[in-house]
C-alpha cells in the first residue's frame, strides 16, 4: 500500500523544475519582475476598515469584516490597491495569494502578507494566473521553513531567488483575456446556481410550512404546520440507527474500492465525483459500505458546512463512507426518503444542526448522534410527500444541469492553463499587437 501524504491536497511540495522554454519565452527571476511595496496605514480608532484574506488553494483575495480601528488587535497594518499581488507568508505553501480585487481597493491586511507589484515584463493578471502552476507552488513551497505544515514561514527573498518562464507580453495579455473570459463564464454560472438554490429555499419555505391546499394549521414546535402534519424525532423514523464512518489510510493505486471524501456531501446533495480509492487489505473498510437509500451527513465540518446532507442512491459500486459523515436509514411505510432528502435541506433542519454543533478545535465544529436522532421532522401523509417533492424536482434539475455546466467549464479553465501557461498551445497574436 502506497504511503499516505503527510501533506493536505492544498500544498504541492516538491523541487521546482525549470520548464522547458517555447520560442520565444524567457525566464526572469522573481526579483526581476516584481517589486516588494509597503504603504503603512496609521489607523484611527473611530475609523472603519475594510480586511481581507487570502483563501487558501488559489481561491483569491477576499473580504474578512469590517472593524474600527480601535477593534483592530493587530495594529501593523497595511493598504493594498486593486492589481497588488498579496501572498500570505503563512499560508503560502497553502496556496494562499492572488490579487486584490477592485472592489477591495483600500482594503487593509496585517504584517503577515507580502504586496507585490508588477514591474515592466509582467502583467499581474497573468501572474495571477502562473500562481496556479505547480511550479510556482513549488518555488514557494521551498522557499517555507518549520517543521508543522501549519506554521512554515515564507521566505520572501529567498522565493525571489527563483525563475520565472515568461512568453512576450503581447502572448501574457492574450493568455490573460483567455482565462478570464473561462472565468467569467464559471462567474456567472455560478449566479445561476446561487440564485436557483434561492429560489428553492424560498418554495422550501413555502411548501415545508404551508403544504399543498390546506385551510387550516396548529401551531407545532417549529410554527405552524397543516393540521394533519405530525411533527416526529427522526429517530422514530429510522429502521437503521446513525453511525459514524471510518477512515483508514488510503492507497494512490485503484483498488476497486471507493472510499467518499468529505466533500461528497455538498449544499445540493451528493457529489459522487468526490471519491479516492479504499485499502481493500482493511477488512473494517467493508464493514461501512454503503447501500442505495442510506442518508449521510457531514458530522465534522466548518459551520458553514456541518449538517449539510446527502441521499446515496447506489451511484457508485463498492463504495464507503469517512469518519467525519454519519449514516442511517429510515422507515419509509412513514416519511419518503425523497421527501426527508428535501426537508434536511430545507433552512429549519440545516439550522437546528448548524446550531447544535459545537467545538473549539479550530473552525472545525461536530454534531453528535443524538442531536441528528432529536431533529423534529414535519411528516405530511404520502400522497402530499409525493406531491411536494414532485413541485420540487424541476428545480433541483436546474441546479444539477448548472452544475453539469459549472464542472465542465472547470475542466476547461485547468486544461486551458496546462497548456497556456507552458507554451505547450500557443496564442495566436494579431499583428502589430
Amino acid at each position: 500500500m502506497a504511503r499516505k501524504s503527510q501533506y493536505p491536497p492544498s500544498v504541492k511540495p516538491g523541487i521546482p523544475k525549470k520548464p522547458h522554454l517555447p520560442e520565444g519565452w524567457y525566464f526572469k527571476s522573481f526579483d526581476d519582475v516584481v517589486e516588494v511595496v509597503e504603504r503603512p496605514a496609521q489607523l484611527q480608532d473611530d475609523q472603519e476598515y475594510q480586511l481581507v484574506t487570502a483563501k487558501r488553494s488559489r481561491g483569491g483575495i477576499v473580504p474578512r469584516e469590517r472593524l474600527l480601528g480601535e477593534q483592530i488587535l493587530t495594529k501593523t497594518q497595511y493598504y493594498t490597491n486593486a492589481g497588488d499581488f498579496l501572498i500570505s507568508r503563512r499560508q503560502i505553501i497553502h496556496g494562499a495569494c492572488g490579487l486584490v480585487p477592485p472592489e477591495l481597493d483600500g482594503a487593509v491586511v496585517s504584517n503577515e502578507y507580502s504586496t507585490l507589484i508588477t514591474k515592466p515584463g509582467l502583467l499581474a493578471e497573468y501572474l495571477a494566473y502562473f500562481s496556479h502552476t505547480t511550479y510556482f507552488q513549488q518555488t514557494c513551497f521551498q522557499s517555507s521553513v518549520g517543521v508543522d505544515v501549519e506554521k512554515m514561514i515564507f521566505k520572501l527573498d529567498d522565493w525571489l531567488r527563483y525563475k520565472i518562464p515568461l512568453p512576450p507580453l503581447s502572448e501574457q495579455k492574450k493568455i490573460a483575456e483567455i482565462l478570464s473570459s473561462v472565468d467569467e463564464a464559471i462567474a456567472s454560472t455560478q449566479a445561476v446556481i446561487d440564485q436557483t438554490r434561492k429560489v428553492k429555499q424560498g418554495l422550501l419555505q413555502q411548501l415545508l410550512t404551508r403544504g399543498i391546499g390546506h385551510t387550516k394549521f396548529k401551531e407545532s414546535a417549529i410554527g405552524q404546520i397543516p393540521e394533519n402534519w405530525k411533527l416526529i424525532e427522526l429517530k422514530q423514523l429510522l429502521s437503521q440507527s446513525i453511525q459514524n464512518g471510518y477512515s483508514p489510510v488510503c492507497p494512490n493505486e485503484v483498488t476497486g474500492h471507493w472510499i467518499l471524501s468529505l466533500g461528497a456531501v455538498s449544499p445540493d446533495g451528493f457529489n459522487p465525483t468526490c471519491i479516492k480509492p479504499a485499502p481493500i487489505n482493511d477488512p473494517k473498510v467493508f464493514e461501512f459500505t454503503l447501500e442505495p437509500g442510506d442518508f449521510l451527513i457531514s458530522r465534522s465540518n466548518t459551520r458553514e458546512r456541518v449538517g449539510f446532507s446527502a441521499l446515496f442512491r447506489g451511484e457508485i459500486e463498492n463504495c464507503s463512507y469517512p469518519d467525519l459523515l454519519m449514516r442511517f436509514r429510515i422507515n419509509q411505510n412513514i416519511i419518503l426518503d425523497n421527501f426527508l432528502e428535501i426537508y434536511l435541506s430545507s433552512s429549519n433542519a440545516l439550522g437546528y444542526l448548524q446550531n447544535a454543533a459545537a467545538g473549539t478545535s479550530g473552525s472545525m465544529v461536530k454534531i453528535t448522534k443524538s442531536v441528528v436522532e432529536k431533529l423534529q421532522v414535519i411528516v405530511p401523509p404520502i400522497l402530499e410527500q409525493q406531491q411536494i417533492c414532485q413541485a420540487t424536482e424541476e428545480i433541483q434539475k436546474t441546479i444539477k444541469y448548472s452544475y453539469q455546466i459549472l464542472d465542465r467549464l472547470i475542466k476547461v479553465k485547468h486544461g486551458l492553463m496546462q497548456d497556456l501557461l507552458t507554451g505547450r498551445v500557443r496564442v495566436e497574436i494579431p499583428p502589430n499587437k
